[in-house]
């Protein structure tokens, strides 16, 4: 920041403020009051006074006065993006090793979710937000950051329509962890399979604070945090063989330790998931949500 001109005058956690640089230009007069904020983690940025706003990219054009490529060209040759993902991709985890953070630097080429898109998801602005999910519009991706408990990035799923990649590439941490950890705990807590699909459910209002897995599967480490962060907890994996798998094995380290119910899909098509399901379905299906005992287990 300070290399584009921008003195930093108070830090809020993540958030790095400044005077506006766009208010001239926007209002005519100059912003007597640091109302810019920069987030350090995602280089989001946003004026609460005349509402300039957008990602590091487009800020780091404007303060050069260059178009968006030679913006991206400038901020690596900083030394902060370009060395973060060097790393990211040198590193090889192992599970006797413990997963080092990730440089927050790494995020600032991103961009908040298009519109569009949000609209495709049906999810809200509001949600990604909170849950951190941001939008690589080279790889026209969305970025799932992964945390540890305590709030530290770890790295992130890049999810697009050709599959989804692990950054660090062979990134261990998503099974340490559970996608959503960071927002504060609910006494209900629903649990999916895939962070996306979390967010949609947030974004209802139905669930606040959904969680997910990063698949089917829950690790030992998921199962101890999902026993410590709630007293009852709502399966709602997908209506596939292998959801319906994670379930019941998910139940059966859960059982006796919380209320465990499960998503029956009563009345839906084999294969759909949470992401499928319009608002209505969704509130169906959560209210008839089920003790896993009083339930045949089947797909």
């Amino acid at each position: 920041m300070e290399k584009l001109g921008l003195v930093i005058v108070r830090i809020d956690g993540d958030e790095l403020y400044t005077h506006c640089p766009a208010h001239v230009a926007l209002t005519g007069k100059t912003d007597e009051h640091p109302s810019f904020s920069v987030n350090a983690e995602t280089g989001l940025f946003f004026c609460f006074s005349c509402h300039y706003s957008g990602g590091w990219v487009s800020l780091a054009a404007d303060m050069l006065n260059v178009e968006s490529g030679e913006a991206v060209t400038w901020t690596r040759a900083q030394g902060t993006i370009g060395a973060s993902r060097r790393r990211l991709e040198r590193y090889k985890a192992s599970p006797a090793q413990i997963t080092p953070p990730v440089s927050r630097a790494a995020l600032a080429l991103y961009e908040r979710p298009p519109e569009h898109m949000l609209a495709e998801r049906q999810l809200t602005a509001e949600a990604c937000e909170r849950y951190g999910i941001l939008w690589d519009p080279g790889r026209r991706a969305w970025i799932m950051p992964i945390r540890s408990p305590d709030g530290r990035l770890l790295g992130w799923q890049a999810k697009s329509k050709i599959g989804v990649r692990n950054y660090p590439k062979d990134v261990v941490c998503k099974t340490e962890s559970l996608f959503g950890i960071h927002l504060p705990p609910q006494e209900t807590t629903v649990v999916v399979e895939n962070p996306l699909k979390a967010a949609r459910l947030d974004a209802t209002g139905l669930a606040p604070g959904c969680l997910a897995l990063f698949g089917s599967k829950a690790s030992e480490q998921q199962v101890q945090l999902l026993a410590g962060r709630c007293t009852r907890l709502i399966m709602f994996l997908d209506h596939d063989p292998a959801g319906w798998s994670g379930a019941k094995r998910l139940y059966a380290e859960l059982r006796g330790r919380v209320v465990v119910l499960v998503v029956t899909y009563d009345g839906l098509e084999h294969g759909v998931d949470p992401g499928d399901l319009t608002d209505t379905q969704l509130a169906e299906q959560l209210a008839g949500a089920v003790s896993p005992i009083r339930r045949r287990w089947s797909c």
